[in-house]
């Protein structure tokens, strides 16, 4: 049995408490410009589209698998450091995380024709696309409204045999803990008084996605070189979420705590085609389309609530369905359109564009019928501008990039713009190369706990700091 959580701060694009919400920010996850990968490509900001010879590159752009030279294998690792601060009723916490990145590892081929004009490349290569792991916390004193007064506003009107149903489940789960009572005209009521109440929530996140990419490529006389790839996502995200209030008057019940878990993983395929073009020797144009990605994703998800009574023991409800819930999600397509100039042998600009269509993501599944039309509602197309820049002194190259992301989130509430300062920098010989970026990811997020009619934002910081080693030899 699929519940739809039937939340107003889903409707306003509030998705960490509610299984049925994170498929919001799932579409969202699922359709992001790349931004993880090889130190070269991360330390430019991934402005590659229309340059190659870099194993994350192929994932942005098929077309730079032809401009390998030779056959080479290259491997990329790294550690992230992920910041979340959070303000909440004046209260500040800054949680910090560790995560240890594998972000790409690949395999290039390449034979020249009998009659020495075409160049083929064939490569293998997994690529980490993003990285989502973070662990948040609020605390803060709200004098204005509590969790549980949010649930009896919800319940109200519905009989309690009918909570489940309509989509109310935490609604329900405090009635079978006796947090709220029901009245003879489907009203709800506590014995719980309420004045000012200390909040804490914290969510520990677990998320990537990734994908492998089996990719061919040709150019002549280095001049047009193209690229197709047929390319295997593969998406995880879980999250653990605690939520908990004191401070009750009344003299009955102190407070409640809430729990929940949540885990969305799958794998799709899509494909991809792309060319590279040089109508001079310095100048590269790139351009490269993928197709929509088609995910089978299975859902887990369980939710409790404990009620604290001054006097009682505890009582526990839980919510969990009988079996796992499966169903399909189909991405939007992208495109990707770049410009570069090398300075010969001194280094490189780039300038990227990517356009995703989120809307046009779908799902067919009945069950989740809602979630077309709140896609259309609540999300926005997204847009992506990556600038970046190599300097070569000898065998030592210097990189710098920046990039915008655009917000996807379409409501004033929240604003999901990304930038990224990146910086790096690369050892290169004629055997092997050592290439090493720093970058930083920053977006602000506003986390409402319950709705946002009722409580305040956690005003939200979050960073993603990893440090990306990668080495690569010609074989």
């Amino acid at each position: 049995m699929k519940v739809k959580i039937n939340y107003l701060f889903f409707l306003l694009g509030i998705f960490s408490t509610s299984a049925v919400c994170q498929n919001i920010n799932d579409i969202v996850n699922m359709n992001a410009p790349i931004q993880m990968g090889t130190a070269r490509f991360m330390g430019t900001a991934g402005a590659f589209t229309a340059l190659g010879n870099d194993f994350s590159s192929v994932h942005l752009n098929p077309a730079a698998i032809a401009v390998f030279r030779h056959d080479e294998f290259g491997l990329s690792l790294g550690l992230g450091t992920n910041t979340v601060n959070s303000v909440y009723y004046d209260e500040t916490i800054l949680e910090k995380s560790n995560t240890f990145l594998f972000n790409n590892i690949g395999y290039v081929k390449t034979n020249v024709s009998e009659e020495n004009e075409f160049v083929f490349s064939f490569g293998i290569s997994f690529n980490k696309n993003h990285q989502l792991n973070q662990v948040q916390e609020a605390y803060g004193i709200n004098p204005n409204s509590t969790v549980l007064e949010n649930w009896i506003y919800n319940a109200n009107g519905t009989p309690p045999t009918q909570l489940l149903e309509n989509g109310l489940v935490y609604e329900l789960l405090a009635f079978e803990t006796f947090l709220m009572d029901d009245e003879p005209d489907n009203s709800y009521s506590s014995q719980a008084k309420f004045n000012t109440t200390t909040q804490l929530w914290r969510e520990e996140i677990k998320g990537r996605f990734d994908e492998i990419s089996i990719s061919l490529g040709a150019h002549k006389n280095d001049k047009i070189y193209l690229g197709a790839s047929l390319n295997i996502p593969i998406y995880s995200y879980k999250s653990s979420y605690y939520f908990a209030e004191t401070g009750y008057e009344g003299g009955v019940i102190n407070g409640l705590k809430w729990f929940e878990d949540f885990t969305n993983q799958g794998v799709g395929i899509n494909i991809k085609a792309g060319a590279i073009y040089r109508p001079t020797p310095n100048f590269r144009i790139g351009a490269s389309v993928f197709s929509p990605s088609w995910f089978s994703i299975t859902q887990t998800y369980s939710t409790s609530v404990v009620s604290d009574f001054i006097s009682l023991e505890d009582v526990k409800a839980l919510y969990e369905p009988d079996e796992d819930f499966i169903y399909g999600i189909q991405t939007a397509p992208q495109t990707n359109l770049g410009l570069a100039y090398v300075f010969n042998k001194s280094g490189l600009v780039s300038l990227d564009y990517t356009f995703i269509p989120t809307k046009w993501s779908r799902t067919g599944n009945n069950d989740l019928s809602y979630l077309n039309s709140d896609i259309k509602e609540f999300l926005l197309n997204q847009h992506s501008i990556k600038f970046g820049a190599e300097i070569r002194l000898r065998n030592i190259f210097i990189r710098g990039g920046y990039s915008w992301f655009s917000n996807p989130y379409n409501f004033s509430e929240q604003d999901g713009t990304q930038t990224t300062i990146a910086l790096g920098m690369g050892y290169r010989t004629n055997k092997f190369n050592i290439d090493l970026a720093y970058s930083v990811q920053t977006q602000a997020y506003n986390y409402y706990p319950y709705s946002p009619e009722m409580v305040e934002p956690a005003y939200q910081t979050i960073q993603r700091k990893p440090l990306i080693i990668s080495a690569s030899f010609k074989l």
